[in-house]
This record gives structure tokens, sequence and C-alpha cells, in this order.
């Protein structure tokens, strides 16, 4: 049975703290039915099929950096590589049974995964402007942890402070989550194997836990101006709360996310790499500026880092990709540091240490 108290907490919360509207109650269910289903499949499958999760992830690369940072569109890229293993949403939403080869592209849980997810772009149109979501795009790891009940992506559906103190708080542990994740990934890829390339912003904040739980991981982390970050996190809050409350309230979206609480993760990493419980050489940096100037060479390099090489088969899929997927096809996303509201030259004295010690060019 799923561990209790997590979800407990996540029910109790949607139902005391975050005011949803008819709608929100109606996507809440159906959230958790989800994940029980999930998870009672993959119980089920520990009983008939041990063997399957006795089989290693070797060597994942886990792609992670602040919000609205490049992470996304990045891990979209490398999934253009054939020799990567990408989650995509239908996988995270119905990981079981195990994907097959032959039917990978036709799979009926496809088409279950488009219409729960057109359902949500129905509600707010204008989420397409930051998130174009459909079955086949890569999954964040947050969606591979629901069905442990503790996850990150559970927790931006709703503004439920209890439940976001058990995901975010100081004293969250995560472990069972990320077991849960590896156990997913083993299911994906029992019929279908690939180098792991997984994605997810909330990995800086338990980045001790996921190599805890994976001891040979990669890790690309992505930089960009944290005043164009922030404001653009605040937005996508903003939208995400929207789909399943009528009374989100915006001023404490800004409180919530401060440049104080992304200083201090943007810190916390930089600790932890600098702590040398880890080497040095499984980490590496990715500027956003870089990414979008020349996404190939980019990717070449984060390769040639852990001993890799980008093939021509796979750069020019990764072209092909970005032809036919190009920025701000779904319109564009505005936002503003302005409208985040507050004083830009503080503010910037405050992730200074940041942008020199990686070379992050301000863009505002």
């Amino acid at each position: 049975m799923i561990s209790a108290p997590p979800l407990r907490c996540y029910i109790n919360a949607i139902q005391e703290e975050a005011r949803p509207s008819l709608l929100g109650r109606w996507l809440a269910r159906a959230d958790i039915l989800n994940l029980l289903e999930a998870r009672l499949r993959v119980r089920e499958l520990e009983k008939c099929s041990p063997e399957i999760f006795e089989r290693e992830i070797t060597e994942p690369i886990f792609i992670t950096g602040a919000p609205r940072s490049g992470t996304s569109i990045l891990h979209r890229l490398m999934g253009e590589d054939p020799d990567n293993r990408i989650p995509l949403m239908w996988e995270a939403i119905y990981p079981c049974p195990p994907p097959e080869p032959a039917t990978y592209r036709t799979d009926r849980r496809i088409r279950a995964a488009d219409r729960l997810l057109g359902l949500w772009m129905s509600i707010v149109p204008g989420y397409r402007t930051i998130h174009d979501l459909y079955a086949t795009v890569p999954s964040e790891c947050g969606m591979l942890m629901n069905g442990s009940g503790l996850s990150d992506q559970l927790a931006i559906c709703y503004s439920a402070p209890s439940y976001d103190a058990l995901v975010f708080g100081p004293q969250a542990d995560l472990r069972k989550s990320y077991e849960w994740h590896k156990k997913i990934l083993q299911v994906l890829q029992w019929s279908k194997p690939g180098r792991w390339v997984l994605k997810a912003p909330g990995h800086m904040s338990h980045i001790r836990t996921l190599f805890a739980v994976y001891p040979d991981a990669r890790v690309i982390q992505t930089h960009r101006d944290p005043l164009r970050v922030i404001p653009s996190t605040c937005s996508l809050l903003n939208t995400q709360l929207s789909m399943r409350s009528d009374s989100v309230d915006f001023d404490s979206i800004r409180k919530g996310f401060t440049s104080e609480g992304l200083l201090w993760l943007l810190d916390s990493m930089a600790a932890f790499r600098d702590g040398g419980s880890v080497p040095a050489s499984r980490f590496y940096d990715v500027l956003y500026d870089d990414l979008m100037l020349d996404p190939v060479a980019t990717i070449a390099k984060a390769y040639a880092h852990f001993g890799r090489e980008l093939s021509a088969g796979a750069a020019a899929a990764v072209r092909a990709c970005l032809e036919k997927h190009p920025k701000d096809a779904q319109g564009r996303h505005d936002y503003s540091f302005g409208a985040w509201g507050a004083t830009l030259s503080a503010e910037r004295a405050k992730f200074l240490p940041y942008q020199r010690r990686y070379g992050v060019r301000s863009e505002t």
C-alpha cells in the first residue's frame, strides 16, 4: 500500500488549504487514482517478475538547474539521440506494463495520455507558451515519483503549505521517492533499454539523496540569469495553480519563490559540489546562452566531458528537432522582473558571486 502519511497529507491539504475549484477537485481525484493504479501495477510486477527490479540503472545523466534555465529544451534535444532513453509523459503516467519496442509508438496509453494532457491545455490555453504538453514529450522526474505519494510534481498543482513542507522544507526526506523513481526506470527499461537521461530542477534540492540512490550518476547543471528565472518561474506557478483553483494569490507565489530561496538553492548545490563527496568530473555546467546559441555544440561538449561522443546521426536529429519546434512556436511567454515587483539593483547584487563563478550573463 502507498505510504499513508504523505498521501494523506496531500489529500487533507487540498481539502483544507488549496481552495480547489470544482474542476480542481475532479483533477485531484483523477491524479490520485492514476498514481494509485500505477503503484498497484508496479507492486504486482514485483511479485510476478522480480527479475525486472534486479537490472541496474547504469550511469544515468540527470539534468538539473534553476527552473526556466534551459533544462527542458536540453532534455528534449538529448532525447533525439537514439542511444539515449528518455521517459515520455505517457510512460510516466502509465508505466505498467513495461512498454514494448514493437508498439512503442502506437501504444494505446499514448492516446489516453494525450486526452488527459489535452484537457489540461484546454483549461489554460496560455500554458502552451510555457510548456507544450502531449504524450510523447519528455517527462520530468517528479512525474515518475508521483507513485511514492511525495513529489514536487504533486506539490506544484495546488497551493498547500503543509504538503509543500514535506517536499521542500528543511527536513524533507525524499529517499523513498527516489527509490520509487528507480523502480519506474527499471520497469520502463526492461524491454526498451538505453542510456537514461533524466531531468528536474528539483534535483538540486535533493542532490545528496539522488547520489545515495544513484551513486554513479552524472549531473548536468544549467545556468541562467536568476533575475530572468525568478519572474518566469512565478508566472509558471501562477498558470499551473490557476488550472485547479479560482483563488490563486499571485502575491503569495512571489513571496514563496524569492531571491533568497533561489540563492540558498544555488549556494547549497555549489557547497555540495565543493564538498568532494562526489568527484567533480561527475558534473558539467551548461550556460543557457551557449545552449541557445549552438545547441549541438553544447550537447557535444557535455558528451565529451562524460567520455561519450555525439554521433553525426544524433546531431542531425537534434537539428531536425530544432527546425520542427522553433522557439516560441506556441506563442511567446511574457514575463518581466518589473512585474515580479522588486528592486533590480538590490536583487542583482545578491547573485553576482554566483554569476561570476559560472560566467552567467545578466539579461536584465
